[in-house]
């Protein structure tokens, strides 16, 4: 368990290095601001003009004065389309409609009145500029439309980041280690990337990436209104990891009430046979995925309280061919005639007359009891290597057992969001996310027998946050912020709760219900492990605490903003090496043979 707190002198150096450099604050954890300057048509500047900026959907709205510089800021606007109203008496309202903000964005859009009355009106639709050039953020923002449209491999919207420039798939093996999307950002590490949720951490914090995702919650495609992936130049703010920093927001309700029902289909009745396949003349296997779910939204009070949610089930059922080495008939008889080192004997520990190095046996009457009951674990070998197919010696070591198990993964997740206008100055928002997944891998040799690390896996993701942002005056602005994730990864052996040792004749293996369970990993030369894996079970559970508060100040042409954040970063585990034992017949020194000195049990 460990605490973090930023410490008094680092406070007063931030402090101190905001107030040196005098630059303009541009960081919005989940919002976005609209900025500009009101002149009138001969370019004079426009002071004390009123600007109204109101989101379509809700009709809650944002109002603020222009400056002696005609200047004016609109900050922490939620993202979504937006009208832009200025109004000053002697000159003809000015409206600029159908204005999309996008998450972390600072958009410029100046306005220029015409002389007339204030009941006359000039319309514009759409923004005022395609180029950012408030902020060096370099980033893409993925909007709803392109997060449904474009086609997504399990729905994963962490998929789109790759759109992104410098943005690449990680490599095949920690691919492998989940549900998620892995990827390397400028050439960093896959879990250096920081993830953000309507603007709350949503990192997974464990020892070894036990939640199998680098976040807590991963939102599907249908209830996020948008996310952006900064690669570089991003605010100090996110400032925590080398990586990419993938900031996503939850949808919110509206004025009217919104809602879909979906369903996605990927039966292995439409799929074609892989090469290997074909080529080895196996069977198609099996791939089925079932995603389904809805999402509903809209006002609790019109213009006041609004609600989001959203629900979405995902199945997937995926044949998993695995390899393996057992023993052949011939062994489990005491006929090692199949190896290509000779065996050996001699060795004082040896009982006289238990091995034949002439005809490579070992003697059925000498095997150890315990050694005679676990060989029958072991299937019998139902494939051939292209040197066995040939009778070339020494072929035997090299893979003769198939496996086509089912790698069967269900999760099911929901969001529910609640935002707040109680008046023009305050608003409020709170959001909660679960997220549940089941993962079984199929072990190769079998429920006790399987000695490789395939688990039965459950990971529960849990997070909250609320925020409120307060309007001081038309140049003070405060917003104060809490999150809570937590996110627990289990593991679980097949075997686990079972009282295998008893059953082989065992003996001498505390055991504990609450971890233990199956027999000893058993090492055995040339032989695929038998037994628990080593780091099984595995429990782990991690939590982050955040809390945040800032003051954003404007004067003149420049916006000064002040923070602290608190976190306190917490895992609690149990991660157990070789629990029920671990015995090893790897380095033949009895009888010249792994197998050997495993039949003898030496």
């Amino acid at each position: 368990m460990k605490a973090k707190a930023p410490g008094v002198f680092t406070l007063c150096f931030a402090l101190a290095l905001v107030l040196l450099l005098g630059a303009p604050a541009r960081a919005q954890i989940d919002t976005a601001s609209i900025v500009g300057t009101v002149t009138d048509a001969s370019g004079a500047v426009l002071a004390g003009a009123t600007v109204t900026a109101t989101q379509e959907g809700t009709g809650s709205s944002f109002t603020i004065m222009t400056n002696a510089k005609g200047q004016y800021v609109l900050p922490n606007l939620k993202i979504g389309r937006y009208t832009v109203t200025v109004e000053l008496q002697g000159f003809k309202k000015a409206i600029r409609q159908a204005i999309q903000l996008h998450v972390q964005e600072r958009l410029q859009t100046d306005f220029s009145l015409a002389l007339g009355n204030v009941s006359e009106e000039v319309v514009v639709s759409g923004r005022a500029e395609l180029l950012q050039t408030q902020t060096g953020d370099m980033g893409h923002a993925v909007d709803q439309r392109q997060l449904t449209d474009l086609p997504l491999l399990g729905r994963r919207y962490s998929e789109l980041a790759l759109l992104q420039t410098g943005v690449v798939y990680s490599g095949q093996g920690i691919q492998s280690r989940g549900e998620d999307t892995f990827f390397n950002s400028n050439g960093n590490y896959a879990t250096w990337n920081n993830f953000t949720l309507d603007g709350a951490d949503n990192n997974s914090f464990s020892t070894n990436l036990q939640e199998r995702s680098p976040e807590v919650i991963q939102p599907p495609v249908d209830a996020l209104e948008e996310f952006r992936i900064s690669t570089r130049n991003y605010s100090a703010e996110f400032g925590r990891s080398a990586g990419a920093v993938i900031n996503a927001s939850i949808k919110q309700g509206s004025n009217d009430i919104h809602g879909v029902v979906f369903g996605f289909l990927r039966d292995e009745a439409f799929n074609s046979n892989t090469w290997e396949n074909e080529r080895a003349g196996r069977p198609k296997g099996k791939y089925n995925q079932y995603i389904s779910g809805a999402t509903i939204g809209g006002p609790i009070r019109k213009n006041k309280l609004f609600f989001f949610a959203d629900y979405q089930n995902t199945n997937t059922d995926q044949a998993l061919s695995q390899l393996a080495t057992v023993p052949t008939a011939l062994m489990r008889q005491g006929n090692l005639i199949e190896l290509s080192r000779p065996l050996t004997a001699g060795n004082p520990f040896v009982p006289a007359g238990c091995v034949d190095t002439v005809n490579k046996r070992i003697s059925p009457a000498c095997f150890d009891p315990v050694a005679a009951r676990l060989i029958g674990l072991y299937p019998l070998p139902n494939i051939q290597s292209e040197l066995a197919k040939a009778g070339q010696p020494g072929s035997f070591g090299l893979p003769n057992y198939i496996d086509n198990g089912v790698l069967s993964v269900d999760i099911n997740q929901y969001d529910v969001r609640l935002d707040a206008k109680p008046s023009t100055s305050s608003s409020f928002f709170g959001r909660y996310s679960y997220m549940k997944t089941r993962r079984k891998e199929p072990p190769v040799l079998g429920p006790v027998a399987s000695g490789d690390f395939n688990s039965n896996i459950e990971i529960t993701g849990q997070s909250a946050v609320a925020g409120w942002s307060h309007t001081i005056s038309s140049s003070t602005l405060s917003e104060v912020r809490a999150s809570w994730n937590r996110i627990e990864g289990d593991t679980f052996h097949w075997a686990f709760g079972d009282d295998s040792n008893s059953q082989f004749g065992i003996t001498g293996i505390p055991r504990d219900p609450r971890y233990s369970g199956g027999i000893p990993n058993t090492n055995i030369g040339g032989l695929t492990r038998l037994g628990g894996p080593f780091f099984r079970p595995q429990f782990q559970t991690s939590q982050i605490l955040q809390l945040s508060a800032n003051l954003t100040w404007y004067r003149g042409s420049h916006s000064w903003k002040f923070g602290v954040e608190r976190r306190r970063d917490k895992v609690d585990y149990v991660d157990l090496r070789a629990l029920n034992g671990f015995l090893s017949f790897n380095d033949a020194r009895y009888t010249g043979s792994g197998i050997g000195d495993f039949l003898l049990g030496l």
